[in-house]
């Protein structure tokens, strides 16, 4: 995977350097965040394979405030 940073330089987003699809956020050691989320990465789970997502419980969540 390769990584790429943008606005507060703190989140890596890591993404697929073949296809460009986008993997992972990851928010684990940012300092802008709720404690309640360090330690967390935001994955596309989208890219699983055998994962229905019409079944998955699904939490949004307002990225842009963080």
């Amino acid at each position: 995977m390769k990584s790429y940073l943008f606005r507060k330089m703190n989140k890596p987003h890591r993404f697929c350097p073949e296809c460009s699809s986008s993997v992972l956020i990851d928010i684990s050691q940012a300092e802008d965040i709720p404690e309640s989320m360090k330690g967390l990465m935001a994955v596309n789970a989208s890219l699983f394979k055998d994962i229905d997502l019409e079944k998955a419980e699904i939490y949004t969540m307002n990225g842009r405030s963080i």
